[in-house]
This record gives C-alpha cells, structure tokens and sequence, in this order.
C-alpha cells in the first residue's frame, strides 16, 4: 500500500509566503507611483483592452450616426468635414461623450508621471536625456488623447477640443509622430472656428518646417484642404482633395469628397474633370439623393454640344416619381442650361416650372427662387422679383455667407414694390382707356381667363388639404404609433439620446413649412399676415391693433364687460370680418365680368388726374427708394425724371429737385446737378431744402460732415464728463444747426438735455427727453432716455451730477429709485459660504474679445485641472456680458480658482475692461434684477472679504508640463508679463494680503 506524502508544516508555511510574495508583486505593478517596465506594461495593457477599448467603440458608433444622418445643402459648396453642418454636429453626441468619458477614465487611472530610476554616477547618453524629457511614461496613453481631442471635435466642441490638442503639444513635445498629428488636428479646430491667423501660423511656423511622419499625412491633408475651402482658397484646396479622395475610407465620406472635388472644378470652370469627379460620386453607391445631386450637377457642367442629351436625361427624371420631391432641383438644372445657352426665357420657364411642381419648401426651392428673383430684378421686374424674393429668403440657411444681404434686399425690394406696382397698373389703366372697345375687350377676357385659373387653383389645393386633414384624423392613433416606432428607430441609428434643436433639424423644419402651407397656403413674411384684407385692420383708443381675423386669443369673450364704445366696435369688426367672408364668392364672380374691369378704367378728367396724382406720388417714393437704398442711379434717375419732365405742377417738386440735385452729383454729373440745384434755389427760395444746398458749408460739410460731427461729439462728450456745462450747451446747439440730421444728433440731444438739468432747467430736460424718444425712438441712447423719462413722469427727479454713460456696473432692473444700504443688502443678499458658488467675469461687450476669453478660460481650466471639470456658461444683454465658471462647493474653493486664474496672465489681460465676482448661486438670481454689480461687490467687501481662506486648500493637482521652445514667451511679453507684476493696479481684487505675497499658497513654482 503506497504511503501518500504529508505536506509538512514548514512546507506550507513557506508556500504560502511564495504565493503572499507573488500577490505583493502583482499589486505593486498596479500602482502609478513607480516608473518600472512591469508598471509600464501592465497599464499599458489594462488601458488599451479596458477602457480605451470601449471608448473608441463608442467613438465609432457616433462616427457612423454622423455619416448617416448627415443632411448636406447640395445647393452650396460643401464642407471639408461634415461636422461643419450644424444638424450633424448634433448627431452622435451621447457616443462621443462616452468616448471622452472613457478616455479621461483611462487617463486618470494609468498615467504614470513618475520619472525612472537611471545611475546618477554615470554619464547620461542622448537616449537617456530623451527618455527623462518626458513627461507621460504610459506609452499607450497617448492614443487615449488623441482620441479624447478628436470625439470633441467630431462633437462640434472646436474651443475644448484646441484646449486638447493644444495641452498633447506640450505633453508629447518631445515625440514627434505625436505631435504632427496633434498639431494638424489643432489646426482644423482653428480653422473651423474661422481663426485662419492661428492656423495659418501652425502650417507656416510649426508643421511646415518638420518632416511630416506618414501617419500624419492623411489629417493634415484634411486640415490643409479645410483651412483653404474656408477661405475660398480652391485652387490651393485642390491638391489636398484630391489626396484625401484617395485615401479617405468609407463610400459615403469618399462620395462626399469627390462631389466636393466637382463643385471646385465647374466652379474654375474645368468641366470635364467636374464631370469625372461627379461620375465618381455615382460609382461609389452613396445614398440616392447624393447620386441624385451628383447626375443633376453633372447635367450642367456637360459640353454645349451634349446639351441636349442632358435635356432630355433631366426631363427623363422629372417624370419618375421617386424625383417628384425633387422637382426643384432638377428644373432648376433645365433651366441652367437654358441660361448657359442665352436663353433666358426658356431658364425663366423651367425655374417657374420647378417652382409650381415642388413639393417642399426646404433650402433647394429656396435657391431656385432666388435665382429666379436675380433674373427678375435685373429686368427691373420688381413685382414678380418680390414674390420669389420673399419666399426665397425665407427658406434659405441662416449659415449661408450671403444670408444678410438677401435679407436686407428683400426689404428693399418689399418697400419699393409697391411704388412701382401702382405705377404700372395706372399707367396701363390709362393706357387701356384709350383702346378701342374689341381690344379692350381683349384684355379684359385674358384677364378672366386668368382669374378662372386662380380660382381652379385655389380649389384644387383646399380639396388636397381637406383630404389630407380627414386622413390624417381617421387613422390619427395609426399614425401616432407609427410616428413612434419612427422617432425610435431614428433615435437608434443616430446613436444619439438628444435630439437636435429645431431649427438645426432640417426634417423637422421641413416638415413644419409644409404643415404651414396645408392650412394657410403660400403667405408672404407680414405683418398681419393672416388677413386677406389687411386694410380692415384696424386702431382701438391707445393705438393698438385690433386682433387679426381668426385669431382667437385676440376676440373679446364676454362682451358685457366692456365699455360701449368698445362694444360697438367689436360688434362692428365682427360684422366687417362677416361681411367680407360672405362677399368673397361675390367678388370672385364679379371679376369674372366684363363689367368689373371696365369700371376700373379712369374716363373723366378727375379720374384722370387722380391717376396721374398717384402715378407722380409713386414715381417720387420710388426714385428715392431706387437712390439711397438700392443704389440703382440709373433706374432712379428714369423715375425721378419722369415726374421732373411729364408732371411740372407736382406739389413735392422741391424735393424732386433736390433729390436730382444729389443723384446728379453722385453720378458726377455735375453740370445737370448745378441746373437742378439753380432751379431749386429760384424756384423755392424759402424752402429748407434750397438753404441747404445754398449754404456756404453745404459742399465742405457733405464731404467731411460726418468726421467733423464725430469730432464735435467726442469734444462734447468730454466736456460733459468734466461737468463744462457751458460747453455741451454750445456744441449742442451748434449741432442743432450745422448737423441737423447727423448721426449723432440724439446723443447731442441727450447731452444737452442732461446739461439743462444740472443747470436747473428741468422743464427744458424734460422736453428735450420727450423730443428724443419720438424722433429717434430706435437709437441705442433712447432706451435710457425713456427710462429717465418715466421716472420723470413719476415725480423722481434725477440727480443734479452728471451721468456716466459707460456705467454698466450700476445697472439693476428693480430698485433703481432707492439706493440699498448696507443693513437692507446684508438682510436679502446671502452670506453663506457653503453652498454652490460660482466666478463671474462680467465685461462690456464692446471692449473685451469674447471668443478669445472663453478660449483663455476654457484652455487655463483644462491644463490645470485634469480632475475637476468646471462649466463655462456665457451670457449677453444689454451690452454686458458675463462668462460663469460653474463646478465650485463652496466660497473657499472659488476664491482659490478666483486667485489662480487671476494671476494667469493670458487671463489677467482681460481684466482691464471687466470684473471678476465671486457670487453664490442664490445670489446670482438676484444679481442684474434686485441688485447691481456694484452692489454686490459692497456686500461682498463687507461679508466675504474678512474671511480667512485656508492656505493649505488645493482644487487639483498641478501637472508639470514640458515646454517647449514654441510656446516660451518673447522677449517683448516676458517684458511686458513684469511689468504686469510690478503694476499695484493688476494686483488680485479679492487679496486681502497686499503686504507680500511672496509667499502665497496659490502661488506656482
């Protein structure tokens, strides 16, 4: 029988020591304290395969959310990136933060700082040198970096994604594969964020001169090709596209580069590469409304002599009705090629086709009907143009570069076409008065015809609308759950649990538009846009607008308690409102009549010269409009002449004569100006206009008037803030006199009535005030004025000193008749110290650039806080801004953020022109309403400035960072940096030591 061996004590004593030894071992290689290749490789390993690993799954799934909603505006030149799109931007965001999350998880957990243990008796070899530079020994963290940048840059966060990569610069300075990268993404985040200086400087300075590694090519090839398209830098773009449609992955992202790529090359006018570029697009698959895009592109850009090929290829696809909803695009495609081949009536055709078939009212049709409108104004057309132009301007992205000027031309189009409009229809009145009755009756039965079209129209369109609102309210719970099922499956393929605000969701706006247009139609931007007839519109005793028809927020409810003057009326606009939809049909057929026109015709003498009475009165308003607002000299000069030459017996015909006098002279015509000016002068000596331009001044004054009113009113002002009474009154007066309609002229107003007041002429303050705010009720001073004017009204009389303008720090929205003592502040403001605080820097919006000090910020909080995670919130109104950093749990901890960012002098230079506040959360909601900042700040210095903050209280740890010779300082800011430091004015506002600060705690070796 064998005998089994007895593990003897001793023995397993000493196994168990081996295996205490062994889990010894194995967790000390956790730590991040020791710099060994053990360490090294362990949290190299656990941060790739464990928290970077799930990091950049996420990444991926918000990558693709992106690529698959995104919704470009194929009417414009597409974007290097996709994140550019503001919609997109908002696509995969619960992806990217959990990539960023896991990343800084990641970063936290295995950075290893500690540097390694070498022989200080031996010489250092270049190796060893290189290896101390260092100052991340995880040789996988960099990875987690990169990444954490890029996820904030796919998130459309550019600011907080430069902070990354602009710290991985100085972290890895010493790594160049790392650095190239870095910098290149660095580049892009500048570019997006329009600072091309700053980008520009990184590709001059920093990438341009170094060897760029391969792994660094592909981003920096992106970045180039956005810094360029940006700018509308294309010739320069293109090498770098082209690059990128080579080694770009994906069909989709590829499709969107080589469309890209044709956009460029018709826009140089290279068709046959933007054909081939096009042909690209359609052979990568990508989703069809790109290959759509792509084909009608490709339309255009063909040879004349295939023209019609294309014609017939594109009259081909309007047919098919999976390109119904495309209909804008494609006509507007028929009708460039029309327009390329100089025939315009036949492009004017298709584009007013396309307009009539399409059945959206998104970006596209916006696009079309401005091109539509561009050819109308240019034929002076301004009716037709003024129907595209306002349906145009709504429907286009704000985004787009020349958004502003179209909106501020289709306000000038709008004022003007009414003038010429009347103009049109009187003289044709007049002109069909004198047919023959068989052509008369020629037109009138066009005009008939005309109008029976219409009314079939309109009934079509109301039968499509009922249909659809009875099918929609019969299957209304169908619908519902399939809207859900919908809405949730969109939310799974994003990847995204927040949704895109509203107007940047093209789908959501699109629907709404055409929600809209199923129960109103097709309704102009107006006021009182839901009125047929908006001359029944009428004013009740304060002036006010009556309430619009159908509007039944507007209706009084009960009627009995009301006034009965207020009764009648509301009985009789109701009856009005009554008999205009009982009159309707019977004013449709009577225009259906021979009858009905033939009245309009002006037979008699009166008829005929209250024709021409309108004619002259719009012929006037519209030269003007054509002068000053449209600069269109010639199209002015046409209108101001007629009246000039064919209605002699005008009664405005001094200022037709002066308005002549201007056009002339800015045409350089002087020879004609000087005949219109003799002609005033005789004419209507006594007339203010003839003054005018009979002053000896009236030529020096209209060359350089608005400099010498500048000038007069800087002096002026001066003056007031000195108290020279004396002199505000004198320059107002002469401003009264010389510069009657400057620019200035309210604020001279101001100023003088203020003067009056110190004077002690109160009734002449109070009237000069009122002067003001109806003749200038729209400038920037009138809002003050009004203010001071009120409390006038009221029986409180402003004070005899002299106002600061400037003072922002003052302003309150309650209280402002009383000043607070300091009793009435301690009792409402709150003296707790722990609770949530927040740091305020507070700025005049004028004078501090707020991008750059968000980027200060937002850059000073991340390269020194790796743990904490403050909040940057901004505000603006009323001229002041406010930049909140929010995160802090108590008065001490913001005080110590308070005094480091402070004395960060990259910071500190903004607080020339703004404050820094250290404000709880509860007081925060009071401060701008019940208390000014000034307030705050004497409740501050009597509550919280005495405390004694704890030397010892850190917020995170410092991290040392490398850095390298780009980033040090010239020698003109090293200079400038002591001269700072040596200057009490820049000392820190919440320092109660201003003994020596040599030793403080925040201080940073």
């Amino acid at each position: 029988m064998a005998q089994t061996k007895l593990i003897t004590p001793v023995k397993r004593y000493t196994l168990h020591i081996c295996l205490l030894l062994i889990l010894v071992g194995v967790l000390a290689a956790c730590t991040t304290s020791k710099n060994t290749p053990v360490t090294r490789f362990y949290h190299s390993f656990t941060a790739r395969y464990n928290t970077y690993f799930n990091g950049h799954e996420a990444y991926k799934q918000g990558v693709l959310a992106q690529q698959q909603g995104n919704k470009d505006n194929f009417t414009e030149m597409l974007p290097v990136f996709a994140v550019s799109n503001k919609g997109t931007a908002d696509m995969g965001k619960s992806s990217f933060n959990t990539a960023i999350e896991k990343c800084e998880k990641a970063i936290k957990n295995h950075s290893i700082k500690r540097k390694p243990k070498i022989n200080r008796t031996r010489k250092r070899t270049p190796k060893q040198k290189k290896i101390l530079a260092k100052k991340e020994y995880n040789p996988f963290l960099k990875n987690a970096w990169m990444l954490m940048g890029i996820s904030q840059f796919h998130k459309g966060e550019f600011i907080e994604a430069a902070s990354t990569f602009s710290y991985i610069n100085r972290l890895y300075a010493t790594e160049p594969d790392v650095l190239a990268e870095s910098r290149a993404w660095l580049a892009a985040c500048y570019s997006e964020l329009n600072w091309f200086y700053d980008a520009e400087d990184i590709f001059r300075n920093k990438i341009g001169r170094d060897s760029v590694p391969h792994s660094a090519k592909k981003t920096l090839d992106a970045s180039y090709a956005d810094f360029y398209v940006r700018q509308q830098k294309y010739d320069e773009a293109l090498p770098y596209l082209v690059r990128m449609a080579k080694h770009t992955k994906g069909s989709q992202a590829k499709a969107r580069i080589h469309f890209l790529l044709g956009q460029i090359y018709n826009l140089k006018g290279d068709k046959k590469q933007a054909y081939k570029s096009l042909s690209k697009v359609a052979s990568l698959s990508p989703p069809y409304e790109v290959q759509l895009n792509a084909r009608v592109l490709q339309a255009e850009v063909v040879s004349k002599g295939k023209s019609k090929a294309m014609l017939s290829r594109l009259n081909r696809m309007a047919k098919k009705a999976k390109n119904i909803k495309y209909s804008d695009q494609i006509y507007h495609a028929i009708g460039n090629i029309h327009l390329a081949a100089n025939d315009t009536d036949k492009a004017v055709a298709a584009y007013e086709q396309g307009v009539s078939k399409s059945t959206r009212s998104g970006v596209e049709k916006g696009a079309l009907l401005l091109k539509l409108a561009g050819i109308y104004y240019s034929r002076n057309e301004f009716t037709a143009c003024r129907r595209c132009l306002s349906k145009g301007a709504g429907m286009i992205s704000k985004e787009r570069k020349d958004y502003d000027s179209i909106q501020a031309l289709n306000k000038v189009i709008t004022k003007l076409e009414p003038h010429t409009a009347a103009v049109f229809v009187q003289d044709s009145m007049q002109a069909l008065a004198k047919m023959p009755t068989d052509k008369q009756n020629a037109v009138f039965d066009k005009a008939i015809e005309l109008e029976k079209k219409r009314i079939r129209e309109e009934r079509r369109k109301a039968i499509l609308s009922g249909n659809k609102g009875n099918t929609g309210t019969k299957n209304a719970a169908g619908n519902a759950n399939k809207n859900n099922n919908q809405a949730s499956a969109a939310s799974t393929n994003t990847g995204d649990d927040k949704k895109a605000w509203y107007f940047y969701n093209p789908t959501a706006v699109e629907n709404g538009k055409q929600a809209f247009a199923r129960q109103w139609g097709e309704r102009e931007l107006a006021d009182n846009w839901r009125r047929s007839n908006k001359e029944l519109s009428a004013q009740n005793d304060n002036g006010e607008t009556t309430g619009e028809e159908g509007d039944e927020s507007t209706q009084p409810k009960d009627t009995t308690t009301q006034t009965p003057k207020a009764a009648a009326d509301t009985a009789s606009a109701k009856k009005d409102d009554k008999k205009e939809k009982t009159s309707g049909k019977d004013k449709d057929n009577e225009k259906l009549t021979r009858e009905y026109y033939l009245e309009q015709l002006p037979k008699t003498e009166e008829d005929i010269e209250a024709s021409n009475k309108k004619i002259m009165e719009n012929l006037h308003a519209a030269g003007v409009i054509e002068k000053d607002e449209l600069a269109n000299y010639a199209l002015a000069e046409k209108s101001l002449t007629r009246v000039y030459t064919q209605y002699p017996t005008y009664e405005k015909m001094n200022e037709v004569l002066y308005q002549l006098f201007l056009l002339e002279s800015q045409m350089g015509n002087h020879q004609l100006a000087q005949q219109y000016k003799n002609e005033l002068a005789q004419k209507y000596s006594e007339d203010k206009l003839a003054k005018l331009i009979t002053d000896p001044n009236y030529e020096y004054d209209s060359k350089y008037g608005k400099h010498l009113e500048d000038s007069l009113y800087t002096a002026t002002y001066n003056a007031f803030r000195e108290g020279n009474a004396a002199v505000v009154l004198k320059n107002a007066a002469l401003s009264k006199n010389r510069f009657p309609d400057g620019d200035n002229r309210p604020k001279f107003m101001f100023l003088d009535a203020l003067s009056n007041l110190a004077e002690g002429h109160r009734e002449v303050f109070r009237n000069e005030l009122d002067t003001l705010v109806k003749a200038y009720p729209k400038d920037d001073i009138t809002p003050l004025a009004q203010s001071m004017l009120k409390g006038i009204k009221e029986g409180r009389i402003p004070g005899s000193g002299m106002y600061d303008i400037g003072s922002l720090w003052t302003r309150r929205s309650k209280g402002d008749a009383a000043v607070l003592d300091s009793i009435e502040l301690a009792r409402q403001l709150s003296s707790e110290r722990n609770t949530d605080f927040n740091v305020i820097i507070a700025y005049p919006t004028d004078s501090v650039d707020e991008n750059q000090l968000l980027y200060d910020v937002a850059r000073y909080n991340f390269t020194n806080f790796a743990v904490r995670n403050f909040e940057l919130e901004q505000t603006t109104a009323e001229g002041l801004g406010e930049m909140i950093v929010k995160g802090f749990t108590n008065f001490d901890e913001a005080h110590s953020y308070a005094q480091l960012l402070y004395n960060t002098p990259s910071v500190r230079r903004h607080f020339a022109h703004a404050k820094l506040i250290i404000i709880s959360k509860a007081n925060l909601e009071k401060l701008g309403t019940d208390f000014s900042i000034a307030d705050y700040l004497n409740f501050y210095d009597k509550t919280f400035a005495p405390l004694k903050i704890k030397p010892e209280l850190q917020l995170d740890k410092q991290t040392d960072i490398y850095q390298s010779e780009d980033d040090l300082p010239s020698n003109a800011q090293e200079n400038a940096e002591s001269e700072d430091s040596d200057d009490d004015s820049n000392s820190y506002p919440y320092d109660n030591n201003t003994d020596n600060n040599d030793d403080e705690w925040y201080d940073v070796e």
